[in-house]
């Protein structure tokens, strides 16, 4: 498990009522963990396959929103829930001389 920053903007551009290009950002304290597998298996001296699996997953703690209003205005809210999640599989051949 380990820890991080959350922080990420966006541009609602076609939102006349909000500034631009900072429409509004989130921020947040985050945790998480990633696993990892990889294999890698020699086919024969000179080829061999390779592969490997990958998972990733965040949460982020109750942070804070904030909107860029087009009145120069600032509200903001709390941010109640953000997750990440990520897989990948990856497979390959490799040649050696």
């Amino acid at each position: 498990m380990f820890g991080g920053d959350y922080y990420a903007e966006a541009n609602w551009n076609l939102r006349t009522d909000f500034k631009h290009p900072v429409s509004f950002t989130h921020d947040a304290d985050a945790s998480g963990f990633s696993f990892s597998f990889d294999l890698d298996y020699q086919l024969s001296k000179m080829w061999s396959l390779e592969g490997g699996l990958n998972y990733l997953k965040f949460e982020a703690d109750k942070g804070i929103t904030k909107f860029f209003l087009a009145n120069n205005t600032v509200p903001s809210q709390q941010l109640n829930e953000v997750t990440w999640d990520s897989y990948s599989f990856m497979l390959g051949a490799k040649l050696s001389f």
